[in-house]
């Protein structure tokens, strides 16, 4: 079975399962165009004591919840956008703790993910051994003086 995952190496199945689940729950409240979930959010937020300016999340936001490959979702969001497609305030918390659940798995997944290895050193570290002292000549000195410098 092949799994979705984000460039990063993030897994984005849980989101995109979300983001499906969204999109048909879209289509079957009669393909709610994002500008009207937009403005319904602006309605549902007004009501709990937004003001009218804040109210109303920006189209291309509400849209980004409905795309596939994320690696992160807002619950709250999604909770919102489910009132605006008619669902209830219960099922919005379902799918807040659905979205909630999916980011603790994204965590623990990332958590299990093998450290990446270091790529070995293709030389071995250059050491500079030099003793500065009453025996070192003071053109050896400046020279040693003028490579630390340098570094």
């Amino acid at each position: 079975m092949s799994h979705h995952m984000e460039s990063r190496g993030v897994p984005t199945e849980a989101f995109d399962a979300i983001a499906r689940d969204l999109q048909a729950l879209r289509i079957e409240a009669g393909d709610v165009p994002y500008a009207e979930i937009v403005r319904r959010i602006g309605k549902l937020r007004e009501r709990a004591g937004v003001g009218a300016a804040a109210a109303r999340p920006a189209r291309t936001t509400v849209y980004d919840v409905f795309r596939l490959g994320r690696t992160r979702i807002n619950a709250k969001l999604v909770g919102e956008i489910v009132q605006a497609l008619g669902c209830s305030p219960e099922e919005a918390e379902t799918w807040e703790r659905r979205c909630l659940q999916a980011r603790l798995d994204q965590s623990a997944a990332k958590q299990r993910e093998p450290a990446s290895p270091q790529p070995a050193p293709t030389e071995p570290p250059v050491q500079i051994v030099a003793a500065i002292g009453p025996a070192a000549t003071v053109a050896s000195r400046r020279r040693i003086y003028i490579l630390l410098a340098a570094c």
